[in-house]
C-alpha cells in the first residue's frame, strides 16, 4: 500500500470517530489512562509513518538497514498488522472493555453538561458509562453530581428509583433533608408510588424498595431528623387547607369497599408516620420522646381547620377531616395492639409511647369539643373502637395494661370518661357507667377496669356526675 492508500485508509477511520458525539469523545479522552494516550499517540505519530516511509528512510540514512532481517516482514505489511491492531484495540476499548477512570476534570465536565443538556439526555450518558458500582466506589467524586439540587430534583421527578441504591451514601442531616424534601414535594415520586400500596412492615423488603431503604436503619433515619421533615411538610399542607372551600372541608363521601383516601395528600403523611412506628414496633426501636407529639400537632391543626357551619357533627364523618381523624385514631389502635399482644418487655419504651401519644391526641380532640368543633359522640367513637377494645381483648398482656390504664384512662377528664364508659360498655357488655358503677361486674376486663378506677376514687366521682345530672 503506498502513501496515498494509508492517507486514505487513515482518513476513512479518523472520520467514523469523528461521527461519535463530541460528549463521547470528550469522556472518553477523560477515562483513558495518560499511558494509553501517549502510546496511541506515539503509534500513530512515529511508528506508523516511520514503517510506512522505511524504503525512503533507508536511502537517506543507510545505517537504518541494520534494523532489518533477511526475509523479514516487509515494512508496510508490519505498519498494516499494527495499525490493525491498535484500531482493534481503540475500538474494544471504546465500546466493550470501556476504560473506568475517574477524575475531577470528568466530573467537573458532567456538570457543565448536566447544565447544557436535557435531564434525559443527560442522564443516559451518565447511566451510560457509569454503573452503579463505580459511583458508589468513587462516591467522593461523584458526589458533586448527586448532591447537585438540580440533578437532585431532576432525577427524584423522573428517575426516582435510581436514587435508592445511593440512598445510604445521604449522611449528614444536611445532605438527607434536601434529598428527602424534594421526594416529599414530588407527588409523582417512589415514596407516594409505593404509599399508594398500602405496605406493611413485612413486605417492605420484597416489593417496596424505597420505603425499605428508608427504614431498613430506622435509628439512622430517625436521627437524620425524617420525622420532622415529615411533620414540617403536614403542617405545609394544612396551612393552606382551612378554608370552606378547601377538599378536607367537603362532605365525607368515600364508598366502603375500595380504596380512599388517597386524593388528599394528608393521607400519605399519615400512612407513612403509621408505617414508621408499625416499623419500630415490629424491630423493638425504642422512639419515646422523638417527636412524640407529632401526630397530636396534626390532629390539632386539623381541628383547627374545621369548618363546622352547617355540619351534621353527630353523623360518623361528618366531612373528610373527621375521617382522616379516625384514620389517625387508627393507627394508634394498631400500635396499641401489636405492642401490647407482644412479649412484655419493660425495658422497652415503646409501651409508654403508643399509649402516650393515643392520649396526646384525644386530649386535643376533647380540646376541639370544650371549642364546638368536636361532637361528643366522635371523641366516644374513637375512645371505644380504638382504645378500649384494645384494652378488652383477652390478648393484651397484663404489664401493658398497666400503661393502657397510667397512661391514658387516668388521664381523662371524669365528665368525659362517663360519656365514653356510657358508649363503651353499652357496645361491649350492653350495661352502661352508672351500672359499672355501682354493681359488680363478673367479666374479667370489667371487672379489672372497676377495681382500678375504683382504687384513685374514679368510681366515686363518676357516681357522684351522674346522679347530679338525674336530679
Amino acid at each position: 500500500m503506498d502513501i496515498n492508500g494509508w492517507l486514505t485508509v487513515i482518513t476513512i477511520v479518523t472520520a467514523i470517530f469523528a461521527l461519535m458525539p463530541k460528549e463521547e469523545q470528550v469522556i472518553l479522552q477523560y477515562k483513558t489512562i495518560p499511558v494509553e494516550k501517549y502510546i496511541f499517540l506515539g503509534i500513530i505519530l512515529f511508528v506508523l509513518p516511520y514503517l510506512i516511509l522505511f524504503k525512503e528512510l533507508v536511502k537517506l540514512m543507510p545505517f537504518l538497514k541494520s534494523f532489518t532481517v533477511q526475509n523479514g516482514i516487509e515494512p508496510q505489511l508490519l505498519a498494516f498488522v499494527i495499525f490493525f491492531i491498535t484500531l482493534l484495540y481503540t475500538l474494544l476499548r471504546f465500546f466493550v472493555f470501556k476504560p473506568s477512570r475517574v477524575n475531577e476534570k470528568l466530573i467537573d465536565y458532567y456538570e457543565n453538561l448536566l447544565y447544557q443538556k436535557p435531564f434525559e439526555d443527560f442522564f443516559s450518558i451518565l447511566t451510560r458509562h457509569h454503573k452503579p458500582e463505580q459511583i458508589l466506589s468513587n462516591w467522593n467524586v461523584f458526589s458533586k453530581i448527586f448532591d447537585n439540587p438540580i440533578f437532585l430534583r431532576s432525577v427524584v421527578q423522573n428517575r426516582s428509583k435510581y436514587l435508592i441504591q445511593f440512598f445510604h451514601k445521604y449522611e449528614t442531616k444536611e445532605e438527607f433533608s434536601a434529598l428527602f424534601k424534594l421526594f416529599l414535594d414530588s407527588p409523582d415520586s417512589i415514596l407516594y408510588e409505593e404509599l399508594y400500596d398500602e405496605p406493611i412492615p413485612s413486605t417492605l423488603k420484597h416489593f417496596y424498595p424505597f420505603l425499605n431503604a428508608l427504614l431498613k436503619n430506622i435509628d439512622a433515619s430517625i436521627e437524620l431528623g425524617f420525622l420532622g421533615l415529615i411533620e414540617d411538610h403536614a403542617n405545609k399542607i394544612l396551612t393552606k387547607e382551612n378554608t370552606k372551600d378547601s377538599r378536607y372541608n367537603q362532605l365525607h363521601d368515600y364508598p366502603v369497599e375500595e380504596k380512599v383516601g388517597f386524593d388528599l395528600p394528608l393521607y400519605y403523611h399519615i400512612r407513612l408516620i403509621g408505617l414508621i412506628y408499625d416499623t419500630a414496633i415490629e424491630r423493638n426501636v425504642n422512639v419515646y420522646g422523638i417527636r412524640q407529639t407529632m401526630l397530636q400537632n396534626i390532629v390539632k391543626k386539623i381541628i383547627s381547620n374545621l369548618q363546622v357551619q352547617g355540619l351534621d357533627l353527630k353523623k360518623e364523618y361528618p366531612n373528610k377531616y373527621f375521617w382522616l381523624l379516625s384514620e389517625i385514631f387508627g393507627i394508634h389502635r394498631d400500635w396499641i395492639r401489636q405492642q401490647g399482644v407482644k412479649e412484655w418487655d419493660d425495658q422497652s419504651n415503646l409501651n409508654s409511647f403508643v399509649n402516650y401519644s393515643y392520649w396526646l391526641c384525644l386530649d386535643a380532640l376533647i380540646e376541639g369539643y370544650m371549642d364546638s368543633k368536636i361532637d361528643m359522640s366522635f371523641i366516644t367513637l374513637v375512645a371505644h373502637y380504638d382504645f378500649l377494645t384494645n384494652y378488652y381483648h383477652h390478648e393484651m398482656k397484663g404489664d401493658f395494661l398497666n400503661v393502657m390504664e397510667e397512661e391514658v384512662i387516668s388521664r381523662i377528664p371524669d365528665t368525659t370518661l362517663v360519656h365514653i364508659l356510657d358508649r363503651s360498655l353499652d357496645e361491649y357488655d350492653a350495661t352502661d357507667c352508672y351500672r359499672f358503677c355501682t354493681v359488680t361486674n363478673n367479666r374479667e376486663r370489667i371487672a379489672r377496669l372497676q377495681r382500678y378506677l375504683a382504687e384513685n376514687g374514679t368510681v366515686q366521682r363518676l357516681t357522684n356526675i351522674i346522679e347530679r345530672k338525674r336530679n
